[in-house]
């Protein structure tokens, strides 16, 4: 039987999805393992997947002050990054292990952007396949800008939006991850170091899933064959749950309104925090 292994080191928000999917395939007779936080492994158990725990407690990382600076600086990209190095220059080389050492034994590898980096040089070394799972737009260049993150030129289709991805979302994975990438590849899998353009052109030849409606972000005509998008992966529990009268009186009461849900981001000032993202 074939195991299947998903990097899903993150917050609920990373590792439902992947549940989810991991529920399909295990209906297809596959073994599905899941890499994530301890205080998932008995949620993650109940669907039916095999836990492998990681070191690093992802939420409790996010609610600590060097997450919940991240969170807060979400209005500025350049302080995000900088602040996400921060925390990646201190976890980043354990979280890599968890997922080294959960990749063994593995028939296929499943990763997403925070695991990408690495998991490729992972995939590699063992010889198996590698699929990326994103739940967002995978951060190679587009001219589509309703596809292209921050785009200059977000609803039209331009090669400015090309330009601009090139030389700036595209090298962002590799500022962040770079670092550990390399440190995986030469302490970890005695394989030599990677420019960072090399490592753009393994990743840009793995199956990549998106995890989110083309109806919400259109697919770019311009990405390669093996970048798909699928639809959003739904975990259906507790069927029986009936909505209360008065949230059916409030959506019958108007046209339909719009959610925007925050997941597992904390804050020091959620009332802040709402006003910034309102505004954007």
């Amino acid at each position: 039987m074939s195991v299947i292994t998903f990097i899903a080191s993150g917050t609920r928000g990373d590792v439902q999805p992947a549940v989810a999917v991991g529920k399909a395939l295990r209906q297809r007779g596959y073994t599905v393992r899941v890499l994530a936080g301890a205080n998932f492994a008995d949620w993650i158990e109940q669907h039916g997947l095999v836990p492998l725990p990681t070191q690093i407690d992802m939420q409790a990382m996010m609610a600590s002050e060097g997450g919940r600076d991240w969170v807060e600086k979400g209005h500025n990209p350049v302080l995000q990054l900088r602040i996400m190095g921060q925390l990646l220059a201190k976890h980043g080389m354990q979280i890599a292990s968890d997922a080294w050492e959960a990749c063994q034994g593995s028939d296929l590898i499943v990763s997403s952007f925070t695991s990408d980096v690495y998991a490729v040089g992972m995939a590699h070394k063992l010889g198996v396949p590698h699929v990326s799972t994103p739940l967002q737009p995978t951060m190679f260049t587009t001219k589509d800008g309703r596809t292209l993150l921050n785009a200059p030129l977000p609803k039209r289709s331009s090669w400015i939006n090309y330009c601009f991805g090139k030389f700036f979302i595209e090298t962002a994975a590799w500022s962040l991850y770079g670092d550990i990438a390399n440190r995986v590849r030469t302490e970890m899998l005695d394989m030599p170091a990677q420019t960072r353009a090399e490592n753009r052109e393994d990743r840009r030849k793995m199956t990549i899933i998106h995890g989110y409606s083309p109806s919400v972000v259109p697919h770019p005509a311009d990405w390669p064959a093996n970048f798909h998008t699928a639809g959003y992966w739904f975990l259906d529990e507790n069927e029986q749950w009936q909505p209360p009268a008065e949230l059916l009186d409030f959506l019958a009461a108007g046209a339909p309104p719009v959610a925007i849900g925050f997941g597992s981001m904390t804050a020091r000032n959620p009332q802040r925090l709402n006003l910034i993202f309102t505004k954007s």
